[in-house]
């Protein structure tokens, strides 16, 4: 009989109910070679080429192959972004010897992370045959999508009328990117909502909230609460 609500995402006017998440998937890759003078290319493997070649292997592979849509999230389907680089070294004139470097995976509920995975597993080995290159994953964060929260469900119709009420505006479903505490709820069969009033500017410069937010927000739980309570003494 409980009503979950976590206040992990919320657009400005509070008007957006969060139902459901992608998959996330941080993949770190480590690409090992062998070092050698750059003018002689041909007596070593080059790290840095091979991380290039792979990365644009595994971003047009995945792009290509992982194609659904769902337009309750902004954007409407998966994606597959290359992010974060390490230095191979400080030479001009070396052939790297090993390359580091990094994804970050958002993915439909459609597609299980074993899938994408397994494709970039395929990959990996296909260039380890080609080029002499070992190529080691791992994962820095993993978070399988959660099952999605009914929009006709007891938290979000509620909640919903509650919104109504305090706010004025009629509350939409929405899924994002972003993994919230609501998941651990719903893996364990448990619809949780994820609503509060916020301005957008998570992990910008200067994040902020209004207080005016903050009390209107404190009445729609508090609304919310005592509806859900209403028959059970």
């Amino acid at each position: 009989g409980d009503i979950v609500v976590v206040p992990d995402h919320g657009v400005p006017g509070g008007g957006a109910i969060e139902v459901v998440e992608k998959g996330i998937a941080w993949v770190e890759v480590e690409v090992h070679g062998r070092q050698t003078h750059a003018s002689t290319p041909h007596k070593g493997v080059n790290a840095f080429e091979v991380s290039a070649r792979f990365l644009a292997a595994v971003v047009d592979r995945l792009r290509t192959k992982y194609t659904a849509k769902d337009q309750l999230f902004d954007p409407p389907y998966s994606t597959f972004t290359p992010t974060r680089c390490e230095s191979n070294g400080p030479n001009i004139n070396t052939v790297p010897g090993s390359q580091r470097f990094a994804f970050d995976f958002r993915v439909l509920p459609d597609y299980p992370l074993d899938d994408i995975i397994s494709d970039m597993r395929a990959i990996a080995s296909e260039f380890e045959k080609s080029t002499g290159a070992e190529i080691h994953m791992s994962f820095a964060q993993r978070a399988d999508a959660a099952p999605k929260t009914g929009t006709d469900s007891e938290v979000v119709k509620r909640l919903s009328a509650a919104i109504r009420a305090v706010k004025g505006v009629e509350p939409r479903p929405l899924g994002i990117g972003g993994g919230t505490c609501a998941a651990p709820f719903r893996r364990r069969g448990i619809e949780a909502a994820v609503w509060a009033t916020t301005m957008e500017l998570a992990h910008d410069a200067n994040e902020y909230c209004e207080i005016k937010s903050l009390v209107s927000d404190a009445q729609v739980y508090a609304l919310l609460f005592a509806g859900a309570n209403v028959g059970k003494g």
